[in-house]
């Protein structure tokens, strides 16, 4: 096992070296405090910087230290659009040290004197623009860069950077957010905030970029990451994996997994590689849950149109998370998550579609990605077992969201109604500190039966493959889907989509006599 900061890939250490003699001029001053506990290595970083460089800021603006979303106004960026990232990682494993280079394509949107890039908990070391030094200064999840940018440009920034792998708290969900630690290695969950705890980024899901993503890890250790594995290659002790995404991601999305894997492709249809990766600790019967990968792309290409990426594949790490992620075209999943069989890996897959290629402008349209996923886990049940399964599922996840359940269970209709609409609130607007409640997942799956129910089937999935065709690789919004599906249909569906995603009361569906308490 290497010790800490030793061994490090030679082309993160050579570009090291040339971006610290080219920023040489700026003095940084650092103070650091590191804190571990049994299941991560936290860092906690307060950096003051004296900045020497250019600071000139010519006739420009700042670009604003977040994009304006509504339920999260802070994330993310303005002023620029990044194209792509190439990012150069050694991870020691054992320590969780980190040391990264980053090198930011991006266009401005207006005449920028600086911008800012997310970044939390990790030392910035020195930062180049277009090959010059560049001014900077780091402080509370924020790195702002000193440069003079004309409006409609292309520019390059490149920012050193070193620290902990370690987390951050997310005031929209219950799991950490940031790096994880596995029995056998890390992994990252960047699900909504995470992605800056390893590497600058405008972190927000409006702005997608491709990426080439390089980690170097002690051997025999094995590094995974979002699209095609383009080298591989060895250094003494060490390997560096390369990958590379030539579709969109947002940062969400994107994913580091290391550890001591076993490697299992597969053939999908149309020669689409799969790519499995299991910690050795999974059992047989834990994998076979991924068996039907292959049959699964075929029925949803079917049912939402092609595949949208070069290639699948999931990775399970061998530690105790009770979560998936739709991470971008290796879904992500915690060794806990796997008692739900079969359905967690259609509903993950599923998000290759709906959320990955399509993905969301705003947080609050969260529904568009788990309502979505969850009815595709439903069909896969259908198609597997026929329309009574389907049946089955929407009359259980009907049962809870409207509070029909407790009624079984002794509760007055009055009360049981009140209860249910208090702890699931309507999926288009789902509160910030519980944005993935199960009313976005279940509601939101329910809101597309009943559209499937209004149109019948020919209308329904003709207009989700339309919806994905013409949003393929995009942003998008419950507008968006709304304004399709009008448009294959010839229908006006207002009345459906106001009272399924935003009424207090889960609406009625005739055709199974389900209707709410009360």
């Amino acid at each position: 096992m290497r010790q800490p900061n030793s061994g490090r890939g030679w082309r993160a250490a050579l570009t090291a070296a040339v971006l610290l003699a080219l920023v040489g001029c700026i003095s940084v001053t650092v103070e650091t405090t590191t804190t571990t506990t049994a299941t991560t290595s936290p860092a906690t970083t307060t950096t003051s910087v004296e900045v020497t460089g250019p600071t000139d800021p010519a006739d420009g603006l700042a670009g604003s230290a977040g994009l304006g979303d509504p339920y999260n106004p802070t994330a993310g960026n303005g002023g620029y659009d990044v194209i792509h990232y190439d990012l150069d990682l050694d991870l020691d494993v054992a320590t969780g040290a980190l040391a990264g280079i980053a090198t930011i394509e991006a266009v401005a949107l207006e005449a920028l004197a600086s911008f800012n890039l997310d970044l939390y908990d990790l030392e910035v070391s020195a930062v180049a623009v277009d090959g010059g030094e560049a001014g900077f200064s780091a402080d509370d999840g924020e790195l702002t860069v000193v440069a003079n940018v004309q409006p409609g440009s292309t520019f390059v920034v490149t920012v050193g950077y070193a620290g902990i792998a370690g987390q951050i708290a997310s005031d929209s969900v219950l799991i950490p957010n940031g790096w994880i630690r596995s029995q056998d290695g890390l992994f990252t969950v960047n699900e909504p905030d995470g992605a800056a705890t390893w590497y600058p980024v405008n972190n927000h899901p409006s702005d997608k970029a491709t990426y080439t993503i390089s980690v170097t890890v002690a051997d025999p250790y094995i590094a995974v990451s979002n699209g095609l594995l383009e080298e591989k290659r060895s250094a003494g002790d060490a390997t560096t994996f390369v990958y590379s995404s030539d579709d969109p991601i947002a940062s969400y999305l994107t994913l580091i997994a290391i550890g001591l894997f076993d490697e299992e492709p597969e053939a999908g249809p149309q020669g689409l590689a799969i790519r499995n990766y299991f910690s050795s600790d999974i059992t047989d019967g834990e994998r076979r849950y991924f068996a039907r990968q292959a049959d699964m792309i075929e029925v949803f290409a079917g049912l939402f149109g092609p595949y949208p990426f070069d290639s699948y594949g999931s990775v399970v790490v061998d530690a105790d998370l009770s979560a998936a992620l739709e991470t971008q075209t290796m879904s992500t999943f915690g060794r806990g998550v796997l008692r739900l069989g079969e359905a967690v890996v259609a509903h993950e897959l599923a998000h290759q579609w709906f959320g990955d290629s399509l993905t969301p402008s705003s947080w609050q349209d969260i529904w568009l990605n788990e309502g979505f996923a969850t009815y595709a886990q439903w069909l896969w049940a259908e198609h597997l077992d026929g329309r009574p399964a389907l049946e089955d599922k929407v009359r259980e996840a009907y049962g809870a969201m409207s509070g029909l359940n407790l009624v079984t269970e002794g509760v007055s209709p009055e009360l049981a109604a009140t209860r249910a609409a208090q702890q699931f609130p309507p999926p288009g607007s789902p509160p910030l500190d519980n944005l993935f409640n199960s009313s976005v997942y279940q509601r939101g799956a329910l809101t597309l039966h009943a559209l499937r129910l209004r149109v019948g089937d020919p209308g329904f999935f003709e207009l989700l493959r339309s919806y994905a065709a013409a949003y393929r690789h995009q942003n998008v919004s419950t507008e968006d889907f709304i304004n399709v599906a009008e448009e294959v249909t010839g229908q006006d569906l207002d009345d459906l989509f106001q009272a399924w995603l935003y009424g207090s009361v889960v609406p009625s569906i005739p055709d199974l006599d389900l209707a709410p308490p009360g």
